[in-house]
């Protein structure tokens, strides 16, 4: 891990798409959610969740497992986790709960309660309620570490977030154009309901960019109904990664599933190209562009704030 920093702390992302996270031997794991994904490794999702047991059980007897119990996959792993855990959420049934929670176009606050104990107020520059659910899992952490409150308050009131995560990519005449890497029906939903609570009144323009044929042909339906938060949205052709093409299987099918969900202003686009050539002249001054996925769609956002093709 040479040249990574000087910490004797290492915060990683763990991934399940190949099973990778289980090579991983974490003091501290965090599970935020458990869905369908990733069942071209799986098969079920049965097989899935037995894997993030397995990582979650491989936690040594000293350190624990910190779990969203809002998530339903989440609590189904619960009677199977055999490591200490420590739970966060919404409820008051979590060791560490929100109370009287606020999402604002300026981020997130709520009031903290850690196993009965009123602990006080964090505020967060983040937008969407995952957002504010992703600060309480750092916050549940940083107290089983033995961090003081205020010092966990200054830490996540002062996070900048990360690139390709509600990343705002700049100004194009009067457009803001805004960047995230979703790529799951529910990212996309909490991304684009984040973009209301950010820039509330503004004209929503999306551009997604669905990510693997085989996540496009199951998640269809799902993306199409997410796509309804979007006010004028297009789709891009499926950026195929490491599979090859299934026949039938294209953007349409996400196009098709948004109209039948009722959106009245949802096209697809032909290529990136195509798109930066197009959107300049569709935009309106006020508008939010965000392009959505986790292919190359983040150089369309780039080349349409640098005023240059994708």
């Amino acid at each position: 891990m040479h040249g990574l920093g000087h910490s004797e702390f290492l915060v990683c992302e763990a991934d399940e798409f190949d099973r990778s996270f289980l090579a991983l031997h974490p003091v501290i794991a965090v599970i935020t959610t458990v869905e369908a994904e990733h069942l071209d490794t799986y098969g079920t999702v049965a097989a899935m969740e037995e894997a993030f047991v397995e990582f979650a059980n491989s936690v040594p007897f000293y350190g624990a497992v910190v779990a969203c119990l809002d998530d339903p996959g989440v609590r189904r792993l619960l009677p199977h986790i055999r490591r200490r855990t420590l739970t966060y959420g919404f409820t008051s049934q979590a060791d560490l709960s929100a109370r009287l929670w606020e999402l604002t176009p300026q981020g997130a606050r709520a009031r903290l309660v850690f196993s009965g104990q009123e602990l006080g107020e964090i505020s967060v520059p983040l937008f969407g309620r995952h957002g504010l659910s992703n600060a309480m899992a750092a916050c549940t952490v940083a107290l089983e570490m033995g961090v003081p409150f205020p010092t966990i308050v200054q830490a996540v009131g002062s996070f900048s977030g990360v690139a390709r995560r509600f990343e705002i990519k700049g100004e194009l005449n009067g457009v803001t154009v805004v960047d995230d890497y979703a790529h799951h029906p529910t990212e996309v939903m909490a991304t684009l309901q984040a973009a209301h609570q950010r820039f509330p009144g503004r004209r929503l323009v999306v551009v997604f960019q669905p990510h693997l044929f085989s996540r496009t042909q199951a998640f269809a339906r799902e993306f199409g109904e997410a796509l309804l938060e979007a006010d004028v949205a297009f789709v891009l052709p499926i950026y195929p990664a490491r599979e090859s093409p299934i026949p039938g299987v294209t953007a349409q099918l996400v196009v098709d599933a948004a109209k039948a969900a009722g959106h009245r202003r949802v096209e697809a686009l032909p290529s990136l190209q195509e798109a930066a050539e197009s959107l300049p002249r569709l935009l309106q001054p006020g508008d939010v562009l965000l392009t959505l996925g986790a292919g190359n769609v983040v150089e369309l956002a780039n080349a349409l704030v640098r005023g240059g093709a994708a």
